[in-house]
């Protein structure tokens, strides 16, 4: 069945080898909470960084809700600017791409997207892995 109830500070964190070193968790997907239609998880972009490639979805629909920080979301060659309890809606197809154009703070977005993607794993391939720390000390 699957965890009900995930929590950040309970799920490993992804580093991209990339310049940006954009971090990357998991917190809803059907090998973790067993969810057939959705998936969820936090990306964190460092300061003055951005994604370095866009993204592009044929058949997921994804949303991301800033948690903290601000920045721009990429649309389909359209900038718009997000921050704290901002949503982006990015339609099924959209070419997406985040950036963090705060100099100081890091963007940390929420996203969702369903149906969830299949191939996100061998994405993460020479990714840092940092572990799970379930008691929330760092």
């Amino acid at each position: 069945m699957g965890q009900r109830v995930t929590t950040i500070s309970g799920q490993p964190e992804y580093i991209a080898p990339t310049a940006d070193r954009r971090r990357f968790q998991v917190l809803c997907e059907r090998d973790l909470t067993g969810s057939k239609n959705l998936a969820a998880g936090v990306v964190v972009l460092p300061p003055g960084q951005c994604q370095p490639s866009s993204a592009r979805h044929p058949e997921t629909e994804e949303v991301y809700f800033v948690l903290s920080g601000r920045g721009t979301v990429e649309l389909d060659g359209v900038s718009l600017d997000i921050g704290e309890g901002s949503l982006a809606y990015i339609p099924i197809g959209a070419e997406h791409r985040l950036l963090n154009s705060d100099p100081a703070n890091d963007l940390r977005v929420l996203w969702a997207n369903t149906p969830p993607l299949e191939d996100y794993k061998p994405a993460l391939e020479g990714w840092e892995m940092r572990a799970s720390d379930p008691d929330g000390k760092e």
